[in-house]
């Protein structure tokens, strides 16, 4: 006599994404969570952190008059932080905004500088635009 077992399971094994999280599903059709995805899951892996994107980043203007002022704009995706910083102590924090300057007298650079998500392949972005000062003349 020949006993032939039948598996009532069909299911080949194998690792799935399933509402954003990746998933082990045995022989037996028995689903097991692997690992949860903060930023969704294709190919039954999870996808990195998106890259920061710098939306606006903008002086102006950037060539002015002894103790004149410049706006400062800025906006950013996908960091945790950003801060914007002149070399000539002027600073301010947030993913957006737009701010005056202190009057500016001499040539300064302002640096936006944001960190980002920690699981990005990039881990900061930092970007910086100068101001000059319009020489001055004078005859003798």
């Amino acid at each position: 006599m020949v006993l032939f077992i039948v598996n009532t399971h069909n299911c080949p094994p194998q690792y799935l994404c399933n509402l954003g999280s990746v998933y082990y599903i045995d022989s037996q059709c028995n689903s097991s969570l692997v690992q949860s995805c903060s930023y969704g899951c294709s190919n039954a892996a999870c996808l990195p952190a998106p890259a920061p994107v710098i939306g606006a980043w903008s002086v102006r203007p950037t060539l002015v008059r002894p103790k004149d002022t410049v706006v400062v704009t800025w906006s950013v995706s996908n960091v945790t932080s950003c801060t914007v910083t002149g070399n000539n102590g002027d600073s301010w924090t947030g993913l957006s905004g737009t701010q005056t300057s202190s009057p500016i007298l001499a040539q300064t650079i302002y640096t936006l500088h944001c960190n980002a998500y920690p699981d990005s392949a990039t881990q900061f972005t930092d970007s910086s635009i100068t101001v000059n000062i319009i020489p001055g003349f004078r005859e003798n």
